[in-house]
């Protein structure tokens, strides 16, 4: 059975500070992605040179994350 869009904005609104369950609720479905990266990207912290690397590389993938990362 489809889910109401509204039902799973709200539930994805509601799991914004629990980053890895949202990750795993965007891995789901490919629609769930946008909106989960709102809140996976809107605060980004990096410890050290490797991580920062990685980061970069993600970034310069997919360009549409940038505007979402503050």
């Amino acid at each position: 059975p489809m889910i109401p869009t509204e039902v799973v904005e709200y539930v994805i609104d509601d799991l914004w500070d629990d980053i890895y369950t949202l990750h795993s609720f965007s891995l789901t479905c490919r629609d769930l992605v946008p909106r989960s990266r709102c809140y996976i990207f809107s605060d980004v912290r990096i410890v050290g040179q490797g991580q920062l690397n990685s980061f970069l590389n993600l970034l310069n993938a997919n360009p549409a994350i940038p505007s979402l990362v503050r």
